[in-house]
């Protein structure tokens, strides 16, 4: 799971989701367990580099009621 910065709440996109958490359905739930893991390791990359980066989330799909992340596009500035 990755936290959202404050300016990018999902629940103020008019997404049903909890918080500023998405999961990456690192289950195996919604996307292989792979590519689950490639996701985690962008919002490592976003995170460990201090790029911005845009999120697509899901609220058709969720955890334990948290949205789930389906891409993360690190943006190099």
């Amino acid at each position: 799971m990755a936290q959202l910065g404050e300016s990018t709440i999902a629940e103020a996109t008019g997404l049903d989701c909890q918080g500023r958490w998405v999961t990456f359905g690192c289950s195996g739930e919604h996307v292989s367990k792979a590519e689950a893991r490639h996701l985690y390791d962008a919002a490592q990359l976003e995170l460990a580099s201090g790029c911005r980066a845009m999120v697509l989330v899901d609220d058709g799909r969720k955890h334990d009621d948290y949205c789930f992340a389906s891409r993360i596009d690190v943006l190099a500035e």
